[in-house]
């Protein structure tokens, strides 16, 4: 099944074969149009065999002006057969070409028409949701414009947006306007209109001083309104871009406003600035502007070929193995029981599940609900014991139990790197599924893997000292340091007795559950579309939700990109959110 329209065109002599390449659904051409169609009444689709012609003898087979015979419809790999009355029908159909090239092309034609009326309807679908399908290139791009665009459903360009997390409102420190910054300011302000060949001899000065000092007391941005402090600096915006900075075309302004209005469109750049500080506001995701955090991040998200290791049962025969603990060695020992069937267990829409942020009376924390979140907050690296005692109280937050919103919201979302491990006495209760779920590396030796794989790997000529990294339970973090998120090391922490020895790090991050409103309406959608047993609109709904999940996961940043620049570019690069970092390399030049 087709979602969107990127064609790729393979030329074979005169034959053309056009391959649609983004499939959604795992489902026959003919089900998509009844499925996402009108049910599948003008579901002519046709018949054609396939298997009948190949890149040697397609021209002299589609030549003749026979009919096929029923015999060429047989698929023998799949062990199909064309159907006594399907083939009549394509008997009709063939009297009216003069031969196979002209019923090829009639074909063709009808697989292009059949898929009209559902393009259509997914095109409709997502325009009832606010998006336009032709701005994205997947489904996953137009499920996770949905899902912010819901998420942003209360969205005012006309409000006045407060982020009750940040640093400077908790902790306010008003801007101290030094006679250092004022200079500071002006050269850097005398250097922009030198480059830009703009008139400097009425130029702001250094005597300006007590007149800047003055006027700050009482000044704010003067497009977002926000007051000056410490974190919040204060710049000079031009009112008119084609002069310099005179005293009588500059107005305050707060730095990330000074640098995203520059000289755009004066409407354009106010609704990206509202629409960042609502972001800010209701903790909504942000990009990742620390590399630090952000590889911790992506070294976190597990995943690939698991680690077994009991991969040789025999039904009726394999008695049931377990492990136990004893004088610090692991005992392996095979219980009465007989292995009669392999369970796999799966769960129904995990991941929006997940991000939901609906209440389930089994999620003992923060209120029954699980929230997802934001944008990074602050990062402390724990290199002393005042530093290791403020990152557990974080952890330990004895709020995170409590179902009073006005806790909830003093308990902080986190991801920590620690070393730690099950308390040595509970060690028993978890050995045979410990609830450690990490990537590790390791190598394939007979003391690590057991015998029965050692062997496996000695009989197919494996090196016997290779090193693999596969996702594996857990008793302990190993030795390393491993990041956890907060609900994850709650669970450890509350359950599993799990014991923190080391912390090396911890990132603190806003919370929401803003996509809520995704995960309803989508799911309602689903459970209506299997009501009317719609099989293919129904996994249409749970691929959204899946995907959009992942699309947030997705490597969207560029931590290699670097530039140089000399010391006023490097300047003006540190006003961006997506700056990273700089190093000096001789007296004017920057990498950045």
């Amino acid at each position: 099944m087709i979602f969107v329209l990127p064609i790729q065109r393979i030329l074979i002599g005169e034959l053309q074969v056009i391959w649609e390449i983004s499939p959604i659904l795992s489902q026959s051409l003919k089900q998509f149009a009844i499925d996402f169609g009108d049910g599948g009444k003008d579901g002519n689709k046709g018949v054609f065999p396939y298997d009948a012609i190949n890149t040697e003898n397609y021209k002299e087979v589609l030549r003749l002006d026979i009919p096929f015979s029923q015999e060429d419809f047989n698929n023998k790999l799949r062990g199909e057969q064309i159907s006594d009355d399907d083939y009549k029908l394509y008997l009709e159909d063939s009297k009216n070409f003069n031969n196979r090239w002209d019923y090829l092309q009639y074909y063709n034609e009808l697989d292009t028409t059949i898929m009209i009326k559902p393009i259509d309807r997914l095109i409709e679908m997502n325009f009832s949701n606010g998006i336009d399908t032709f701005n994205y290139v997947s489904m996953a791009n137009c499920a996770n414009s949905i899902k912010y665009m819901m998420a942003c459903q209360d969205f005012d360009l006309n409000s006045r947006y407060v982020n009750k997390d940040d640093s400077s409102l908790t902790c306010y420190q008003p801007f101290e306007f030094t006679y250092d910054y004022q200079c500071r300011k002006v050269g850097s302000y005398n250097i922009q209109d030198l480059k830009a060949g703009r008139d400097r001899n009425y130029n702001i000065n250094e005597s300006d001083y007590e007149y800047y000092k003055e006027l700050i007391k009482t000044s704010s941005c003067w497009f977002c309104k926000a007051k000056f402090t410490i974190l919040n600096q204060p710049t000079l915006d031009r009112i008119d871009s084609s002069l310099g900075h005179s005293k009588d075309n500059v107005r305050f302004a707060c730095q990330y406003c000074n640098v995203a209005i520059s000289n755009r469109d004066a409407k354009i750049t106010r609704l990206k600035i509202q629409l960042k500080r609502y972001y800010l506001a209701k903790g909504l995701p942000c990009p990742i502007t620390s590399e630090d955090t952000y590889h911790v991040l992506r070294n976190g998200i597990t995943g690939g070929l698991a680690n077994v290791i009991h991969r040789y049962n025999i039904k009726g025969e394999t008695h049931i193995n377990k492990m136990m603990l004893e004088d610090m060695k692991v005992i392996s020992y095979d219980s009465d029981n007989v292995m009669t069937h392999i369970t796999g267990v799966d769960f129904n829409s995990l991941y929006p599940a997940v991000f939901s942020g609906l209440k389930h009376n089994f999620i003992k924390y923060t209120g029954h609900q699980i929230y997802m979140p934001g944008y990074e907050l602050e990062r402390y690296e724990c290199q002393t014991e005042q530093d290791k005692q403020k990152a557990l109280q974080i952890i330990n937050n004895p709020l995170r139990f409590s179902q009073n919103k006005s806790d909830i919201d003093k308990v902080t979302f986190f991801v920590t790197e620690i070393k730690g491990h099950i308390d040595d006495q509970y060690i028993n209760d978890y050995i045979n599924c410990p609830p450690i779920i990490r990537k590790l590396k390791f190598k394939c030796l007979e003391n690590v893997i057991g015998k029965y794989m050692y062997d496996h790997q000695v009989k197919n000529n494996l090196p016997k000292d290779r090193e693999e990294c596969k996702l594996t339970s857990l008793l302990s973090t190993m030795g390393q340091f491993m990041s956890f998120s907060s609900y994850y090391l709650w669970f450890l922490i509350d359950d599993c007795h799990f014991i923190i020895d080391v912390v090396k790090s911890i990132m603190t991050f806003s919370k929401h559950n803003a996509f809520a409103p995704f995960v309803q309406h989508f799911s309602q959608q689903r459970i209506k579309a299997k009501l009317d047993k719609n099989k293919g609109l129904e996994q249409y709904n749970k691929i959204s939700m899946n995907s959009s999940y992942g699309s947030d996961g997705m490597n969207q940043e560029q931590f290699t990109d670097i530039k140089m620049c000399d010391r006023n570019e490097t300047f003006r690069a540190h006003l961006y959110k997506k700056f990273k970092g700089d190093r000096k390399l001789a007296d004017n030049v920057y990498a950045v």
